[in-house]
C-alpha cells in the first residue's frame, strides 16, 4: 500500500482526481477539498443510492453522504481478507448499513446484518477503537449474533454479557470501557 493509500484511509482523505494528492473533507457531507484548489463531491453510484440504499438501510431517509459522513472507518478492514473492491468501508450504526468508497464515488452499501463475519467483526473492533459505548457494542454484536471476537478481550466480554454468562459485566453507556 503506498504512502498515499494510507493517508487516504483516513477518516476525511481521498485522492484527488487532478493532482493526486489527498483532499480532505469540508464542512457538508461528502465535499472535499484539495490544497491544489480542486473542490469535489463524493459521486453516489445509482446502484449505491437506489439499487441498494432503501433495501439495506434501516433509515432510507438518510442520506447515503451523510451516512457515509457521520460513519466510522473500519481499520480492520483487509481488501484482500475481506474481498471487496473498495478503498474505504465505514460504518453508519443508524442506518445499520457499511459503505463502501472507491476512488472518489461511494459504489455500495450492505445491510451489516447480512454482511460477511469478518466485516461484522472488523465494525465492532472499529466501534470499540473509536469509544462507542458498551450498549452499542452490544447491540452490534447482538445484530450479528457474533460468537467470537479473536484477540479483542473487550468484545468478547461485551459478548459473553450479552449472552447472559457468568463473569460477564453489563453493557454500560461509559464510552469504550465496561462496567465491573
Amino acid at each position: 500500500m503506498s504512502v498515499l493509500d494510507e493517508i487516504c484511509r483516513t477518516r476525511d482523505g481521498v485522492p484527488c482526481p487532478n493532482c493526486g494528492d489527498v483532499m480532505l473533507e469540508k464542512d457538508a457531507p461528502g465535499v472535499y477539498e484539495c490544497a491544489c484548489g480542486t473542490l469535489s463531491e463524493l459521486d453516489v453510484t445509482f446502484h449505491a443510492k437506489v439499487d441498494r440504499w432503501e433495501d439495506r438501510s434501516d433509515d432510507p431517509s438518510t442520506s447515503v453522504l451523510e451516512a457515509w459522513s457521520d460513519g466510522i472507518l473500519l481499520d480492520a478492514y483487509d481488501k484482500d481478507k475481506h474481498n471487496l473492491d473498495a478503498d474505504e468501508i465505514r460504518y453508519h450504526h443508524e442506518t445499520t448499513t457499511v459503505i463502501l468508497r472507491r476512488d472518489i464515488g461511494l459504489v455500495t452499501a450492505i445491510d451489516y446484518r447480512t454482511a460477511r463475519d469478518g466485516i461484522q467483526r472488523s465494525v465492532v473492533e472499529a466501534l470499540i477503537e473509536t469509544g462507542a459505548t458498551s450498549a452499542t457494542v452490544g447491540e452490534a454484536v447482538s445484530i450479528a449474533g457474533l460468537e467470537e471476537i479473536p484477540g479483542s478481550d473487550e468484545a468478547s466480554e461485551i459478548i459473553r454479557s450479552d449472552r447472559g454468562d457468568a463473569g460477564g459485566s453489563a453493557p454500560s453507556d461509559t464510552p469504550g470501557r465496561i462496567e465491573p
